[in-house]
């Protein structure tokens, strides 16, 4: 018997546009009936999250900025924080990559040091709480999270630059086709997994997770039922039990939990 189930969000949760329907949410209040948990697991903000499911807050668990916030019915449950003397080290190491663009992740909002109107117009769905500042010196807060994008894609020059200057010391996370996420080597969507699991005491043979990309590789790693879905890049389809078909993840809930 399922007892919780883990969705990312975009790519595989999400619409096209980013948006939820309406059916999400009388999925998640119809398993919350059936005392199973919801959990969304993404490399969005909490913020942005508990905007866009603020209809269903209470009934679900939030993994966000790829597991260094947990939150559930708005409260915080845990935060991981990046070394903050590296982390700037890091932001300094973005200037130097020929069109990169990034965004500071703190605990309740995030900051963009871009000035690309295209760039405002594709993080807008993913950061809810969202500053533009002139310099990183003016950020103050500590940082859970940095997230490089680049309008032509992550390639594997840009992965292995990072990896080679920060792997040892940060995950290295490629998280979409435009995205690489800079965060604590103890964080992840699998770690999130493994604390809801922990907490209530539910094996990984009860567990159901979707996911697409490569951040969600710990997640699914995490449980027994794992789905990757169908559009994927192939080198993900070797980590999950089953391939979803794209825009059917609500109807494999249904038709297995209720």
């Amino acid at each position: 018997m399922i007892k919780l189930i883990i969705s990312d969000l975009d790519g595989t949760l999400a619409l096209e546009d980013g948006s939820f329907s309406k059916e999400t949410f009388e999925v998640i209040h119809a398993l919350n009936k059936k005392n199973i948990k919801f959990a969304v697991a993404t490399g969005r903000q909490g913020a942005t999250v508990e905007n866009d499911f603020k209809a269903v807050l209470d009934c679900i668990y939030v993994i966000a900025d790829n597991g260094a916030m947990i939150k559930h019915q708005g409260h915080e449950i845990g935060v991981t924080y990046l070394d903050q003397q590296k982390a700037r080290q890091v932001i300094e190491t973005g200037k130097q990559i020929e069109g990169i663009q990034m965004i500071i992740c703190c605990k309740d909002t995030a900051y963009n040091l871009s000035v690309d109107p295209h760039f405002e117009d594709e993080i807008a769905k993913y950061y809810y709480s969202l500053q533009n500042v002139d310099s990183s010196d003016d950020i103050k807060e500590d940082i859970i999270k940095i997230a490089f994008y680049h309008r032509e894609g992550i390639t594997k020059e840009i992965e292995n630059v990072l990896k080679e200057k920060w792997g040892e010391h940060f995950a290295i996370t490629v998280s979409g086709k435009n995205w690489v996420d800079i965060g604590s080597i103890q964080t992840s969507k699998g770690a999130g997994v493994r604390f809801l699991q922990q907490k209530y005491q539910i094996d990984p043979a009860e567990c159901m997770a979707f996911g697409d990309y490569f951040n969600d590789v710990s997640m699914l790693n995490e449980v027994e039922e794992s789905y990757v879905m169908e559009h994927a890049p192939v080198e993900m389809k070797q980590h999950a039990k089953h391939i979803a078909k794209t825009g059917k993840v609500l109807d494999i809930i249904r038709e297995r939990c209720l």
